[in-house]
């Protein structure tokens, strides 16, 4: 299932999406590849994006979890302390700054 993160255009609404992703709360939804589904529980509570990145110990993305699969894997049988490794979805689709509308819609 891709996941991503759909940008409004009108000017004053990529202003304030602009102003939200560089807050000091984006960071709380980055988390080690080391994290366990409890910890990225409490970072989706925290942070702005309503979902958890996922970075190696070189700071490259591999990949997202959002609460939703999170509740999905537990009533699957996970646990909170089971690896996020084991339950994020590690082939988001992707959307780059300079993306195009056209190329938005193909995600």
């Amino acid at each position: 299932m891709a996941q991503f993160f759909i940008i409004n255009h009108s000017k004053k609404k990529n202003e304030l999406m602009s102003k939200t992703l560089f807050s000091s709360n984006f960071s709380e939804s980055i988390v080690s590849e080391k994290c366990n589904l409890k910890k990225c529980l409490k970072s989706i509570n925290t942070g702005l994006l309503l979902a958890c990145i996922i970075c190696s110990e070189t700071n490259k993305l591999i990949g997202i979890i959002t609460d939703s699969d999170i509740r999905k894997a537990l009533l699957k049988g996970a646990s909170l302390e089971d690896s996020v490794l084991t339950w994020m979805n590690a082939d988001p689709a992707l959307a780059y700054k300079q993306s195009t509308l056209e190329d938005l819609c193909s995600l």
